[in-house]
């Protein structure tokens, strides 16, 4: 299992039903596990602890850490229409936005097919949200809540993402942010302390990240030339990604200049910047 963390179970519902998964999701939620079955994209049944499904979806939906493992599998098509379970659910025990996850205002916005419910009560401003975001193009949340003033803004877009009309993407922002430091950190290295200490710290940096977030391409995890994962995991691996740009140092160099050049990479980063470079430290 991996981690998952910023991210709502509800996304990752949506995630999947975007993809057409047919087969199990194990989420481990404070050291219990939920087995959430999909068949073509569609949640057809729920196992935690003794809930019946529509509780279980409940009581699952607004955890946003834990562990996440997807395992392909067969499954039967079934009668049980989630989404009126789950809109239940968003007016019942939606958590108050954005204080329950305050990382979530760093998300990227990507429609998909608007999947509304004829009958769903978030119809209205979810078509807002949803015509607020380019097509082809990632629109951040900010953005969207500044042009919507709806009092449901957070319940709606919570609709969309479970839906899989709407997914959220950590990537678009933070992959770019961690691969600018990370060159800035590579370029202090080899002008103060050579090409061999910046060749070091970056071999260092890439075997630790393989280590803790394994590289399968064949599962679509890890996109190397971007630095995107897989969005089912949230900011997790964007958090390791941020810890070992400052462990690999000790890896490669013991002297305090090797700080230095971390140090002076993290400087030239713009407030909002390093804002988010701290969040993910936290």
């Amino acid at each position: 299992m991996l981690q998952f963390k910023d991210l709502f179970l509800i996304q990752i519902i949506g995630l999947l039903k975007n993809r057409n998964f047919t087969g199990d999701c194990h989420a481990r939620i404070n050291s219990r596990l939920a087995k959430l079955q999909f068949f073509r994209g569609s949640l057809i049944n729920i196992l935690y602890q003794n809930f019946e499904r529509a509780d279980a979806l409940e009581q699952i939906l607004w955890v946003h850490e834990g562990e996440i493992e997807l395992i392909p599998k067969a499954h039967a098509e079934s009668d049980w229409n989630f989404m009126v379970d789950m809109d239940e659910a968003i007016v019942k025990s939606s958590p108050s936005m954005p204080n329950a996850c305050p990382f979530m205002e760093n998300i990227f916005l990507e429609k998909i097919e608007l999947n509304l419910q004829d009958e769903s009560s978030f119809m209205g401003t979810g078509k807002i949200i949803y015509s607020s975001i380019r097509s082809g193009f990632r629109t951040d949340i900010a953005h969207s809540r500044k042009l919507i003033s709806a009092p449901d803004f957070w319940e709606s877009l919570f609709h969309l993402m479970g839906s899989g009309s709407v997914v959220g993407d950590y990537g678009q922002n933070l992959s770019v942010l961690l691969l600018k430091v990370q060159s800035a950190i590579l370029g202090n290295l080899q002008k103060i302390l050579g090409k061999r200490v910046a060749q070091l710290y970056q071999d260092c940096l890439s075997q630790a990240m393989d280590e803790q977030w394994p590289n399968f391409p064949e599962h679509k995890n890890y996109d190397r030339i971007y630095g995107a994962y897989d969005r089912i995991y949230g900011t997790a691996p964007y958090r390791t990604w941020t810890r070992l740009l400052g462990e690999s140092i000790t890896k490669a160099t013991s002297t305090a200049m090797g700080h230095a050049c971390y140090k002076k990479a993290l400087a030239s980063l713009n407030p909002e910047e390093n804002i988010i470079l701290q969040q993910l430290l936290d």
